[in-house]
């Protein structure tokens, strides 16, 4: 499970040039890795390696980002979250599993 000081690691790499995330769209990406919260269209076209409907949900500032916010995908989140259809539900379970492994 990630914790606070984990969520501002990735959150200063979404930052960078490299992997620069919009500002707007940071939140939604930190809270799905780390709780699984539900994201938006455009976001689960990019989790499920949709590049078409990635676009298509994309407002200007996310289809300029694109390449920066897979960028962070690759090198910051856990690679069984995002990548493939079907990644996100069993990202979730796996999320879900842990929680109770803790508890």
């Amino acid at each position: 499970m990630m914790n606070d000081l984990d969520r501002k690691r990735l959150e200063i790499a979404m930052e960078t040039p490299e992997s620069y995330v919009p500002e707007h769209t940071r939140h939604a990406l930190l809270d799905y890795v780390q709780y699984g919260h539900p994201v938006g269209g455009f976001l689960t076209a990019v989790l499920e390696n949709n590049l078409k409907e990635a676009f298509g949900r994309a407002d200007n500032f996310n289809a300029a980002s694109l390449r920066s916010i897979v960028c962070w995908l690759y090198n910051y989140a856990p690679a069984h979250c995002w990548g493939r259809q079907g990644a996100m539900e069993y990202y979730r379970e796996c999320l879900a599993k842990a929680k109770e492994q803790v508890a």
